[in-house]
């Protein structure tokens, strides 16, 4: 979810605390700037938060607040790389 950028620190650090961590957490991350060239391949009209700076902002937010148990993926990888490294995680944990 995307929460105002003086909200988004306490937004995430309460619902992280309210709700019961997962057997495994996922963090799908992309750089700012392939996020925003894929977003602008598609054909719609933009979202508020799809601009560089925002997009920057909202990475930082986020990754600031992951715990070291989380798993990231790089998603800025084309083609099937991030897949691959989520089913090979998902196995690793017994998920799948």
């Amino acid at each position: 979810a995307y929460l105002p950028e003086p909200l988004a620190p306490i937004g995430y650090r309460f619902f992280r605390n309210l709700l019961r961590f997962p057997d495994i957490a996922i963090f799908i991350d992309i750089e700012p700037e392939v996020a925003l060239r894929r977003i602008q391949k598609r054909d719609h009209r933009r979202e508020m938060f799809e601009d560089l700076e925002k997009l920057r902002s909202v990475r930082e937010v986020a990754k600031s607040l992951l715990a070291d148990e989380w798993v990231v993926i790089d998603n800025s990888i084309d083609g099937e790389v991030p897949f691959e490294r989520l089913e090979e995680v998902l196995r690793a944990r017994g998920v799948i």
